[in-house]
């Protein structure tokens, strides 16, 4: 499902906020935290250097600084792809897949269910628009900037929390998504109650 919704790359490029990401969507907020990944040179099969990868991540946001001073206000309108040439660091195949699931294990899964205690039990359309909002805004930003939704999805309040899901910078077929999966939610918890009424004796 994320794959789906951030795309997959080997390489780093710039999001429409211009934050240099890679894999599927896995931010990295510095050049110290890229070095940190497995980077190697695709044409000679090479481990690629701190110095190396920390040059890429710099040339990276130059360009979107540079891109600022003219367009303030702006986002990029670049695709992933046309990054890929820029450079040939890149991360290894099947990385990016295993780096997606590590962390949701670690960074968010683990959080979540403090967050939303009853998280396990939920329909799993629930479960994976709660971790889409997770993945996208950080586990942080969720609790604290979307309470309401919290407080919905808390009490199993599905279709309540389907208009709170909303984020603003957020593709909107990406947020009608997430709604879907809510109110998906909503209504498999009626029908499991109501299949549970059926059978009672």
């Amino acid at each position: 499902m994320l794959k789906d919704l951030e795309g997959e790359t080997r390489y780093m490029y710039l999001d429409k906020k211009g934050l240099v990401t890679v894999g599927i969507g896995h931010m990295l907020p510095n050049a110290a935290e890229a070095t940190k990944l497995p980077w190697y040179h695709e044409k000679t099969g090479l481990p690629a250097t701190p110095a190396e990868v920390k040059a890429l991540f710099n040339k990276l946001k130059a360009e979107w600084a540079d891109f600022q001073r003219e367009h303030p206000k702006a986002e990029n309108k670049q695709s992933a792809s046309q990054y890929e040439n820029l450079s040939d660091l890149k991360v290894p195949k099947g990385f990016p897949r295993q780096d997606a699931l590590d962390r949701l294990q670690h960074e968010f899964l683990k959080p979540l269910r403090g967050i939303f205690p009853g998280f396990d039990s939920y329909p799993m359309p629930a479960k994976q628009a709660i971790v889409d909002m997770a993945y996208s805004l950080g586990v942080a930003k969720l609790r604290d900037e979307f309470p309401k939704f919290v407080s919905h999805c808390r009490a199993g309040h599905f279709a309540d929390a389907a208009p709170e899901s909303e984020r603003h910078g957020t593709r909107a077929v990406r947020n009608a998504a997430t709604a879907k999966l809510l109110q998906d939610a909503e209504e498999l918890k009626k029908s499991v109650r109501t299949f549970a009424t059926e059978i009672r004796p």
